[in-house]
């Protein structure tokens, strides 16, 4: 409302009238602040860059796993090194953007990318076998092609039980190896 229209009426108003328009003034200020906001509190916001980083801090985990696991090697340290790349990389980008590394919603979200980033280690490293194993017998798909059709191998081949304890054994070292790594850290 322009505030020369807001003087000149209020000239005319009774006090209780004023006090009224001052309330509902204010409340329409309180409201407007409100819708802009997300509805969430600073310390409830979740670290969606922070989340980020953790991701790009897994990558090289992925990529080790992948290639160790191509040729049948696993080991508690591949996870560990999935779960520091993942904390390690979500702390650095809370501390540079101040965001609260301790967030309930924040540790979550590096736990479900750990989860997402060991499968994505495990699923490639199958791959690399499954790559390995058919240029053997003259078979010429590239690694890209196996990774995308590994679960109609899997199914020829009738190993798909296998590919999914080797899933739950690939969390079972990261597990293991980021609580070693904690431990470790703690000390």
């Amino acid at each position: 409302m322009d505030e020369q229209k807001l003087a000149e009426s209020r000239a005319n108003m009774t006090p209780e009238e004023q006090q009224a328009l001052d309330e509902l003034l204010a409340n329409m200020a309180k409201n407007e602040n409100a819708s802009r906001s997300d509805g969430f509190s600073k310390e409830s916001q979740i670290p969606w860059l922070a989340l980020v980083g953790a991701f790009l801090g897994c990558v090289p985990g992925i990529v080790i796993w992948a290639i160790a696991g191509s040729f049948g090697l696993t080991w508690s340290l591949l996870g560990a090194l999935i779960v520091a790349g993942a904390f390690l990389a979500y702390t650095k980008v809370c501390d540079r953007t101040n965001a609260d590394e301790s967030n309930l919603y924040g540790l979550i979200g590096v736990l479900v990318i750990c989860v997402i980033a060991v499968y994505l280690g495990v699923h490639f490293a199958w791959a690399g076998q499954l790559h390995n194993a058919l240029k053997e017998y003259g078979y010429d798909l590239s690694l890209g092609e196996c990774a995308a059709r590994l679960y109609e191998f899997l199914g020829l081949l009738e190993l798909r039980g296998k590919f999914v304890g080797a899933i739950f054994k690939g969390f079972a070292f990261s597990a293991l190896g980021g609580f070693g790594l904690f431990a470790k850290a703690g000390k």
